[in-house]
């Protein structure tokens, strides 16, 4: 069996590196692009002939029509951004839903992660966008009787209980922090219809990338 390989493309841990214009470079040699880690951050720009454009969580092979675009188990999955970023690049007739493949297993990034994130990453200057509180409950896992961990395989399988648990999540946190004026309802039907938008592109199937390259697929891992 003709076995492929993957290489990976690691930054200094700091912004605007041009670590998506490395990868546009490179991305004509490989099979599949795929997103190892991270979440909807403030974007990866590309720019070359062919335009100029940030992704901020679908990997940076969008400008390569014959290439499969992996978002791995390590990410933490903003589902409304993912969602209204593949609608903003199917305006600018680059439509990645044939070729997009997201891990059941990556978590989730949950409305109280932006809350949380919101209030207490002013002091460390993070992008406000929940990234940090989802791998910190990624790691805790349980908080009580509530689980603060949930994945994208947790709501194909059973939607109904694990949506109810973000809202508990989110409750809880409203409770803590004492906030007020928010509508939990809404928030949390908003996520269900991101939801219902980004589910064909789950890839259920946790070996998926291995059996892909035991066939011979290379992998470039952003």
């Amino acid at each position: 069996m003709k076995k492929g390989y993957a290489d990976i493309v690691l930054g200094l841990q700091y912004g605007d590196e041009g670590k998506a214009r490395v990868v546009d470079y490179l991305a004509k040699d490989y099979d599949v692009i795929a997103r190892f880690n991270g979440g909807s951050n403030a974007g990866h720009t590309i720019e070359n002939d062919k335009g100029s454009i940030a992704v901020r969580q679908i990997p940076s092979g969008i400008f390569y029509p014959n290439k499969t675009l992996y978002i791995g188990t390590g990410c933490a999955v903003n589902i409304e951004k993912l969602a209204g970023e593949m609608t903003q690049l199917k305006k600018l007739d680059l439509d990645v839903s044939s070729r997009l493949k997201i891990s059941s297993l990556a978590s989730i990034i949950q409305p109280h992660h932006l809350l949380l994130d919101e209030m207490l990453g002013k002091s460390i200057g993070t992008t406000k966008n929940g990234i940090g509180p989802s791998y910190a409950d990624r790691a805790t896992r349980m908080v009580g009787d509530r689980m603060v961990n949930i994945r994208l395989a947790d709501l194909v399988d059973q939607p109904n209980e694990f949506f109810a648990n973000i809202t508990k999540n989110l409750d809880a946190t409203i409770k803590d922090y004492t906030l007020k004026n928010l509508d939990v309802k809404k928030i949390v039907q908003d996520l269900k219809k991101a939801f219902a938008q980004i589910k064909p592109f789950i890839e259920l199937d946790p070996l998926y990338l291995e059996k892909k390259v035991a066939k011979g697929a290379t992998v470039l891992f952003e």
